[in-house]
């Protein structure tokens, strides 16, 4: 486990963070700040007292979808991802995606995915004020931001090589590719731990 730190400062205002997330991943500043107050969503097998985050298609590109229970179906602005989805998209294709909070709606993190991409939510849900994200990502590349809240989120990329945590921070770009391993670029702003220990087959 290597644990890398920025050169940065982390007392960055919340406005300040909303501002960088928002340029970094390309989203409206006004995405941030919708009033609307999302579903409040209990999923089976999630710890007592959790409640699943909501997962909204900010913009789709290309061909995209995703499958649940076995099934794909294709991914549209108007498509509402759970836990345990699998985005698939292909090769020339985007797709950009929020986590919001469950009860005030606000934006908590983001991604984007770029083909040839994999990525399945393990877990998206918020219990007792923190907020906990696992991305598995077999293959492909994905950006994400994450916005730093008064206790501090989970925020989890695995790859079958490398798991990649950030609290409050971006993550420039992961490729997953299992003929050249993991390439990491991270953003300037807050702390990471990079975990390689599973061997590059």
């Amino acid at each position: 486990m290597k644990t890398i730190h920025s050169q940065e400062p982390t007392t960055l205002s919340t406005w300040s963070q909303l501002i960088l997330l928002a340029a970094a991943l390309g989203l409206p500043l006004a995405a941030f700040l919708s009033p609307n107050a999302g579903a409040q969503v209990v999923r089976p097998g999630m710890p007592a007292g959790a409640r699943s985050l909501s997962i909204r298609v900010e913009s789709v590109s290309g061909f995209v979808r995703y499958s649940r229970n076995g099934r794909f179906r294709r991914l549209t602005r108007d498509s509402r991802l759970t836990e345990r989805d699998t985005i698939v998209v292909q090769i020339g294709s985007t797709c950009k995606l929020q986590f919001r909070h469950p009860v005030t709606n606000a934006i908590l993190s983001a991604v984007i995915l770029t083909g040839f991409s994999e990525m399945t939510v393990s877990k998206a849900y918020l219990q007792e004020q923190q907020t906990q994200t696992v991305l598995l990502l077999p293959q492909g590349v994905i950006r994400a931001g994450v916005v730093r809240t008064a206790v501090p989120p989970s925020f989890r990329v695995r790859t079958p090589r490398t798991v990649v945590a950030v609290r409050g921070t971006e993550i420039r770009e992961i490729e997953a590719s299992n003929d050249r391993g993991d390439i990491v670029r991270m953003g300037v702003v807050g702390e990471i731990e990079v975990s390689d220990d599973v061997p590059l087959f």
